[in-house]
Order: C-alpha cells, then sequence, then structure tokens
C-alpha cells in the first residue's frame, strides 16, 4: 500500500529494470508491512535493489512541475529516466547502482508531462 500523496501509483515508487536485473525503489512510499514484503522477495528471488529516499525519487521543479525517477523505462541495459540535470544533480545513488549494474542511463526532463504526473513509462507501450 502506498502511503505517501506524493507517489500517486507504484510506477512513481518502483522501478523494475530488466536489463541490469535490479529494482530501484522508494521504501518511503509504502507503509511497513510493504516495506518488509518487498524486502522478502528482494532476498528470495536474489534481486539486486537499490532504495532511494522521497528527495532523490521525485524532483520538484516548482509551479507543480516534477520529474518521477522511477517513472523510468528501460530498452535493453539502457535506461530512460525523467530529470533535469541543469536543475539537480542527477540521484548519485541511482546513477552508481545502474552503472554498477551494466546499464546505460539516458536522462529527460519530462517535468512539463509531470504536472499530471507522468513520465517515460506513461508514455510508453510494452510489448514483451
Amino acid at each position: 500500500e502506498i502511503i505517501d500523496p506524493d507517489f500517486y501509483d507504484a510506477d512513481t515508487a518502483v522501478h523494475v529494470s530488466r536489463g541490469c536485473e535490479g529494482l530501484i525503489w522508494c521504501p518511503e512510499a509504502f507503509d511497513n508491512a510493504d516495506v518488509r514484503r518487498i524486502e522478502r522477495v528482494l532476498d528470495t528471488e536474489k534481486f539486486a535493489s537499490c532504495g532511494i529516499s522521497k528527495k532523490e525519487a521525485i524532483q520538484d521543479k516548482g509551479n507543480n512541475r516534477r520529474n518521477f525517477v522511477l517513472n523510468s523505462v528501460y530498452i535493453g541495459t539502457n535506461e530512460i529516466m525523467p530529470w533535469d540535470e541543469e536543475f539537480s544533480e542527477f540521484p548519485r545513488k541511482i546513477a552508481e547502482f545502474i552503472d554498477s549494474r551494466g546499464g546505460r542511463r539516458h536522462i529527460l526532463d519530462f517535468s512539463e508531462a509531470g504536472v499530471s504526473g507522468a513520465g517515460p513509462r506513461c508514455a510508453s507501450l510494452f510489448l514483451d
């Protein structure tokens, strides 16, 4: 259950990357019981993970313009992630996780779409 209203659905709180074989997620978005459930699955499945803070998950540019970094997509090992690097530095923890897993980051400013909560994942149709 998502308990923080800034995370309007799971696509803003969790990003699964098949290419990096890992999960990037924001534990602050979930209630304690679901944090424990997610951690158990990660441990049981031996799936790599990167827990990030709310500040790392949402880039607030003011005037309701936001980038939800976890509302991302992957194409193979390429990660297309919403962030404005001119406004603030891309979250180092995420960058290090992706880089260490052999992924490549492609950063795009989706903050105008973020007014309605959208990001690359919302603008994509997965066929796999």
